[in-house]
């Protein structure tokens, strides 16, 4: 309850010192009012998420960074200030970086943000074994994916796509 308080704080001095005792927590339900507050109309406010945001990229808060890829890629609607370095930042260290343990992790993750992490991995795609992840997937707009590499398919991944239901 105390965390929702520090994001209907008017003053922008306080949003600033807020993030950064936020940022010290380095607990998983902070994470998304440290992303909501890199859109801060207050330029000190944005820098201070960033801050602690880099802070938050690492290893232990992978499953955390994974669960909060939809409010990163609201990021990218935000006008007032281009966050587009900050997506790329976060989606480096899932994607690359971090590649095998989001790949094993890939199938556990909600419906929207598998769709995003899909649309980031099959641009990067490494093996055969990556896209069976992406043929093997329950959504089928994720499974449409590995169509952007058909000429790396196989002709069992391509007879499975031939007969996938949804197609």
């Amino acid at each position: 309850i105390q965390i929702s308080l520090y994001d209907s704080i008017g003053n922008g001095y306080l949003r600033e010192k807020a993030v950064l005792k936020l940022g010290e927590l380095q607990t998983d339900n902070v994470l998304p009012f440290i992303i909501f507050r890199l859109a801060d109309w207050v330029p000190n406010v944005r820098n201070a998420a960033k801050q602690e945001l880099r802070k938050f990229i690492k290893s232990e808060n992978h499953q955390e960074l994974i669960n909060n890829l939809s409010l990163f890629e609201w990021l990218q609607k935000v006008e007032r200030t281009d966050l587009s370095k900050t997506y790329k930042e976060v989606i480096e260290f899932l994607v690359v970086d971090n590649r095998t343990e989001t790949i094993k992790w890939f199938h556990k993750t909600n419906d929207k943000e598998r769709r995003i992490l899909a649309k980031e991995l099959s641009e990067r795609i490494h093996s055969e074994n990556e896209i069976n992840v992406l043929i093997n997937d329950k959504h089928f707009l994720i499974r449409l994916l590995s169509l952007n590499h058909f000429d790396r398919l196989t002709d069992s991944q391509k007879k499975k796509l031939l007969n996938d239901k949804s197609a």
